[in-house]
């Protein structure tokens, strides 16, 4: 969450070489897993940027709207189109896969002959990874990733270089806080600085110039100052795969609180709660279910009592309420399982629209891989 600190027990594991440093910033149409890639960033130097706008399957959702000022219309109920609502531009925009094919071009010829790999740079003050995996998601999608793996060998979040830094830990690291303690040029308002952060082009340059001014370097930032900081390819995909698998389990989640998240703003709220403590000991459906077939309400306090709500005991008494309603006898099996298929174990196919957006805002909905239950709150 926007403040958090990032954590700095990162070891390099890169192999020895030359690299080269390009950050890199992506806008999304939504926090979900299951959300994608509608701009793309890149900054190497001024004369190597890289920024395309992306089409994608899915509508933006309205916080991403409000963050990156760019939203999906239809025209004549067929043509779809992206627009710049700050400048009420229509933007141009390719395909996610030829996107995808001119940034791993524009990444080989930034590499140059003389280097061994490409360590990608990204900014994320919540704590969590919440940029790579998109990008190979996308990537494995395409079926891209051997040409990836080829030029990128490594991430750095440069938050973690903030917060190794003896002045800036405990602080906040959005980008904001970090522009108004590392820049020099405090004439500058909020409502200046909050326009110049729209866009993943801009923001990919900030990102390399804040890592600059972090790093103390004068013009190009060497990658010998980041490797204690970064991640390589490897431990990505781990991190991926990880993430992955939580997320679906707490997609299982949803049939238990979904008649609580449709109440109202309030009971929402209550209920979205109460299901971040299932996320912490990653309890899907399934256990539950089996919980309770096999011992009642009582197996679900066993369960309930292994997460932190066992400090509260309202939060506690309400979570097993909401588990053992679910699963009693008295609610019926066929509305149950029409109600799980209605708000879907899978994703929805493209063009579609995600309804729970309606009911279950993003600042409300858990981040489905952060393995350590807390919400995430976007930037303000």
């Amino acid at each position: 969450m926007a403040g958090a600190e990032a954590t700095t027990t990162t070891t390099s594991r890169l192999p020895d070489g030359k690299y080269k440093v390009v950050s890199l910033a992506l806008d999304l149409t939504g926090k979900k897993y299951i959300d994608e890639i509608c701009s793309i960033g890149a900054f190497a130097s001024p004369d190597k940027v890289f920024s395309h706008c992306v089409m994608p399957d899915r509508d933006i959702s309205i916080s991403a709207t409000r963050k990156h000022g760019l939203k999906v219309f239809t025209q004549f109920g067929r043509y779809r189109i992206i627009r710049d609502t700050f400048f009420g531009k229509t933007m141009k925009t390719k395909s996610i896969y030829s996107s995808l094919l001119d940034f791993l071009k524009w990444l080989e010829g930034t590499k140059g002959a003389g280097n061994d790999g490409i360590i990608l740079a990204f900014h994320d003050a919540s704590g969590r990874d919440g940029l790579t995996p998109y990008l190979l998601t996308a990537l494995q999608k395409y079926k891209l990733m051997d040409q990836f793996t080829e030029i990128v060998k490594g991430f750095c979040n440069i938050c973690n270089v903030a917060a190794a830094q003896e002045e800036l830990k405990g602080k906040s690291l959005t980008f904001r806080n970090l522009g108004r303690r590392l820049s020099e040029e405090k004439s500058k308002t909020d409502r200046d600085h909050g326009e110049s952060i729209r866009g993943s082009k801009r923001r990919s340059q900030l990102t390399y110039q804040l890592l600059a001014k972090l790093l103390k370097a004068e013009d190009e930032v060497k990658a010998d100052d980041l490797l204690t900081f970064c991640d390589n390819l490897q431990d990505a995909m781990h991190n991926l795969l990880k993430q992955s698998e939580l997320a679906e389990k707490v997609r299982t989640l949803r049939p238990i609180f979904v008649s609580h998240i449709r109440k109202g703003p309030r009971d929402r709220q209550r209920a979205v709660a109460l299901r971040r403590y299932l996320i912490e000991i990653h309890t899907d459906y399934a256990a539950l279910e089996s919980a309770y077939k096999s011992g009642g309400s009582e197996e679900i306090v066993k369960i309930v009592e292994k997460t932190t709500a066992h400090r509260r005991k309202k939060d506690a008494d309400d979570l097993v309420k909401y588990i053992v309603q679910y699963f009693s006898d008295d609610q019926d099996a066929k509305a149950k399982d029409n109600l799980k298929k209605e708000i879907g174990q899978g994703e929805p196919g493209p063009g579609t629209v995600d309804h729970h957006e309606d009911s279950e805002t993003e600042d409300d909905e858990f981040e489905e891989a952060k393995e350590d239950g807390d919400s995430d709150t976007a930037e303000k």
